[in-house]
């Protein structure tokens, strides 16, 4: 009997003992595969942050994308106006090119045709043409500021033609130069008196010279219209004595003429007022 009992107790040892370590072994096979659940939860989960962010950043791509594409459809549409505006712009620069170019044949034609008119003009007017001589010498080769510069001067002769003007001024008559107060009525008359109107004269422009006769039984009345002219006496009608042949009226430097207003027949009405017209 106790040798049965023996055997037995170190069998139910061996057992225990192996039981313990079958124990041991799935307490550990349990930890790791705890471990390994949370593992691959947190890749489940950083798996699926990362869908979600590849999802927006593929969303926001497309977006792009269409944006761009829409952008692309805009800049060729502008490129088709561009081009066409382009071809507009070089029409039109072409056309001004055109333009300047006859505009300084032009100019280079009335040009010397105001050197020509300025040449017969006495110097007290040519004077009053200064400003407008300046301008056009400021010019340069520049065809529109010298067309401008030519109308300029252009509008000021058609003033002078249609305005009166008294200057002291030095003429030949009686074979001597002799200052007196000269009545310029328009670019084509004028009538002289002297200061103590002991002598008067009228003159007349031919072949752009200014040719004088005396005329001293007028001197009164031409110191009269004088006075007039200068404001000194009060506004009335005064007879002036043009007798000499009427000359040609100056030529216009443009296509369209403006006829001068001072070929008049003899004996025309002065008005009191310098920038009337006689």
């Amino acid at each position: 009997m106790k040798f049965f009992l023996i055997p037995c107790l170190l069998f139910s040892l061996s057992l225990h003992a192996v039981r313990s370590d079958d124990l041991s072994s799935l307490e550990a096979l349990t930890s790791e595969w705890v471990a390994l659940r949370a593992a691959r939860a947190q890749e489940a989960e950083a798996w699926r942050d990362e869908q979600a962010r590849i999802r927006l950043e593929t969303s926001l791509l497309e977006e792009a994308e269409t944006r761009l594409r829409e952008e692309l459809e805009q800049l060729e549409e502008r490129g088709d106006e561009t081009e066409a505006q382009q071809a507009d712009l070089i029409a039109e620069l072409e056309e001004r090119e055109a333009s300047m170019t006859q505009l300084g044949r032009t100019a280079e034609t009335s040009g010397a045709l105001l050197e020509n008119l300025l040449a017969q003009l006495p110097s007290p007017l040519l004077a009053k043409l200064m400003d407008e001589r300046d301008s056009l010498e400021s010019a340069g080769n520049d065809p529109l500021q010298r067309f401008r510069a030519l109308l300029a001067i252009r509008n000021r002769l058609l003033q002078l033609q249609t305005q009166l003007h008294v200057t002291p001024t030095l003429i030949e008559l009686d074979g001597q130069r002799r200052e007196m107060d000269v009545l310029w009525i328009g670019t084509a008359h004028a009538l002289a008196v002297s200061g103590d109107n002991a002598r008067a004269a009228v003159g007349s422009r031919d072949d752009g010279e200014w040719h004088w006769q005396p005329l001293p039984q007028k001197a009164e009345n031409i110191r009269h219209a004088v006075r007039l002219v200068r404001e000194e006496a009060p506004p009335a009608l005064l007879t002036l004595p043009l007798s000499l042949p009427i000359s040609e009226p100056i030529a216009e430097p443009v296509a369209d003429p403006v006829d001068d207003p001072v070929d008049d027949p003899v004996d025309d009405p002065v008005s009191p007022s310098e920038e009337s017209a006689p």
